[in-house]
């Protein structure tokens, strides 16, 4: 009956378990459709919401942020019963040091396989526990930047259309 995090791979070794591990298509990729997101364009932080309060992580508040498994913050086991609205405010407290309480978070829920529909809920960060219902195993909460990181090498931004800089970085394909 526990939820078990961490490099399952390994955990499946030590139980002499013969496993094959197989690309797939993620949780992250769904979630990325679903909310229209191009990780590559600013970065992402991802972080499970029980590590995140355990080891006090740093927020950047310029980067998207994802934080996986809110319906299960602060314990480790597994339960068929309801959350309480309460079980989010130690979650939502730590969060309020790094965004506003009037900022929005998206609560998650990215369909897997065809039969599931993906849902998407905003709700004001200072709000979190009054969605409750919402936060179970399957979500995670979205928290957009709050504002973008200024250019600080505005050389090279000059350079990124230029033809003649491409060409100092690159050389013709050869044969070989």
């Amino acid at each position: 009956n526990r939820i078990v995090k961490g490099n399952l791979l390994n955990l499946a070794r030590e139980e002499r378990l013969h496993v094959r591990l197989m690309p797939g298509i993620s949780a992250i990729d769904c979630m990325s459709v679903d909310l229209e997101l191009d990780p590559a364009h600013s970065g992402l932080q991802i972080y499970d919401a029980t590590d995140l309060l355990l080891k006090q992580r740093p927020i950047q508040t310029d980067v998207p942020c994802f934080v996986w498994q809110p319906g299960a913050v602060e314990s480790n086991l597994f339960t068929t019963s309801q959350n309480k609205p309460e079980r989010f405010v130690h979650l939502k407290d730590y969060l309020l040091k790094f965004y506003p309480s009037n900022h929005l978070v998206t609560i998650v829920t990215s369909a897997f396989n065809p039969a599931i529909h993906s849902d998407l809920t905003s709700i004001q960060l200072g709000n979190l526990e009054k969605a409750y219902n919402k936060l179970h195993a399957s979500s995670s909460l979205y928290i957009q930047p709050i504002k973008n990181r200024p250019i600080v090498d505005k050389l090279l931004f000059m350079t990124l259309e230029s033809e003649e800089h491409l060409q100092l970085l690159t050389k013709p394909f050869s044969k070989d």
